[in-house]
C-alpha cells in the first residue's frame, strides 16, 4: 500500500503526496493513478497531479459538506484496503 508522505491544502483544495516506499520516498504514481480511478468508480472525484503524477488532489465543491467528507474518507479507506495496493 502505498504511503502517504506529505499532506497540503487550503480553503480550496487539498492533496496527498503518496510515495510506493517509505524508505527512499519513490513516488507512486501508478498507485495513485488506480486510486483515483477507483475513487471516480465509487461517485468520488479525485485526480492526480505532480511531476510523477504521484499526488491526489482533492478540489471539493464549495458546498462540500460534513457528511460528504465521511463519504470522500470511507471510499478511500476502502480502496487503500483493496488487494492490488498491497506489496
Amino acid at each position: 500500500m502505498p504511503s502517504s508522505a506529505t499532506c497540503a491544502g487550503s480553503a480550496s483544495s487539498s492533496a496527498s503526496n503518496s510515495s510506493a516506499d517509505r524508505e527512499t520516498r519513490q513516488p507512486a504514481g501508478t498507485e495513485a493513478g488506480l486510486v483515483a480511478n477507483r475513487m471516480r468508480d465509487k461517485g468520488v472525484l479525485v485526480s492526480t497531479d505532480g511531476p510523477f503524477h504521484n499526488v491526489l488532489k482533492i478540489k471539493p465543491p464549495m458546498c462540500f459538506t460534513a457528511g460528504d467528507a465521511d463519504r470522500l474518507v470511507s471510499a478511500l479507506d476502502g480502496i487503500l484496503r483493496e488487494d492490488y495496493l498491497q506489496p
